[in-house]
């Protein structure tokens, strides 16, 4: 199996646009990768040249970077990290414990970036075992459908569906009440709530159908 040749050590590192202490996914191939010409190489992980099946993921991030914290201050630093830590862990087990390095596109620099530009809507620490549920899913939430494969898809639009959600459905409505002349703090925080379970609920759905394509892919082979 491959094994990683470097490790994101914090939230930030994903975004190729702003300051980076780490560079994205590099693997050291084993000698069994599925690509000859990447066996025994350090290779940059993309969708379409990901770690041999059975790889471990590598340690997800786990704090906030020093130029953050010093922009921040601790409390409010303190407040991203603990919500992002939850957001991670609920993303990865809703994804099946697919590996989040490349993952469902960008998952972690949005992450990131949608608890640092929302956190003041959010609580000091996340509610346990609530998994921002509090308010329920956004009018427009698709309904899951009781067998979701890619062929299903299709015709139920149900991963699409979830990708304007969260990318930006709920963003509109969130910026149309916060540009209010005074806009209600409640309704933006169901709002941001909401758009925790778009992102949990959307990698779930993508580590799905991903896997129903690999399975397929295997079985024509």
């Amino acid at each position: 199996m491959c094994r990683p040749s470097n490790v994101a050590r914090y939230y930030c590192d994903n975004n190729k646009d702003y300051h980076r202490y780490q560079p994205k996914q590099w693997w050291d191939a084993c000698d069994q990768h599925p690509n000859p010409a990447l066996r025994n190489t350090c290779y940059l992980e993309t969708s379409q040249e990901p770690p041999c099946p059975g790889t471990p993921n590598p340690p997800l991030p786990d704090n906030v970077c020093p130029d953050h914290r010093r922009e921040y201050g601790d409390l409010r630093a303190n407040k991203i990290q603990s919500h992002i830590t939850e957001l991670l862990a609920l993303v990865l087990e809703a994804g099946n414990n697919r590996c989040l390095a490349t993952g469902a596109p960008n998952i972690r620099e949005y992450i990131f970036f949608d608890v640092e530009r929302y956190s003041e809507y959010l609580e000091p620490t996340p509610q346990p075992g609530d998994q921002y549920r509090k308010y329920g899913n956004h009018p427009k939430h698709p309904p899951r459908p009781r067998r979701l494969t890619p062929k299903s898809d299709r015709s139920d639009n149900y991963l699409p569906t979830l990708r304007r959600l969260e990318r930006s459905w709920i963003r509109n409505d969130i910026e149309s009440e916060r540009n209010k002349l005074h806009p209600d703090v409640e309704k933006v925080t169901c709002l941001v709530f909401q758009l925790f379970r778009a992102k949990i609920d959307y990698q779930e759905a993508w580590a799905t159908l991903k896997l129903h394509e690999e399975l397929e892919s295997i079985i024509q082979q």
